[in-house]
């Protein structure tokens, strides 16, 4: 580090020198440029410095500050469920075209591997049956929850 301040150090001297004679009646504007760069430049390599020298710490603070990398991805299908799911209150037409093939996704498959008799609503759900018909003028995450509730329990 000590041979790179040096070589920096006489190489932007050299620069003001060459500046200087370059510029003769611009000396003062050169002198001021040449001791704004020379003293950013000592600054970014203290501050380098004193970098190095800090050693990692190992607190517990300092650790509940980190942010957690991600590395897994998470399923596309799981955001999508996370993104359709997150409202507060359905109206039929969204439950209807949104909502009914979610669940009606997850209903089937759960259907392939259990015999276990549907409740009313699981059938209105299979059959088609609007939502006007069966939950009124809207559906409700408490709606959705005992929905999959019940295709969790087949």
């Amino acid at each position: 580090m000590k041979v790179r301040v040096i070589v920096g150090a006489a190489l932007s001297v050299a620069a003001a020198v060459a500046a200087a004679i370059v510029f003769p009646t611009r000396v003062e504007t050169v002198v001021v440029g040449w001791a704004s760069a020379v003293l950013v430049w000592a600054a970014i390599e203290c501050s380098g410095a004193i970098g190095k020298l800090m050693p990692g710490s190992s607190s517990l603070f300092e650790s509940l500050l980190k942010r957690p990398r991600r590395t897994s991805q998470r399923p596309a299908d799981l955001e999508r469920c996370e993104r359709l799911l997150s409202w507060r209150r359905y109206s039929p037409r969204d439950f209807d075209h949104h909502i009914r093939p979610l669940l009606l996704g997850l209903l089937r498959h759960r259907l392939e591997t259990s015999a276990a008799p549907l409740d009313p609503e699981l059938t209105a759900l299979l059959d088609g049956t609007p939502a006007t018909d069966t939950y009124g003028k809207g559906v409700s995450t408490g709606d959705l929850e005992r929905i999959v509730l019940a295709i969790e329990s087949l």
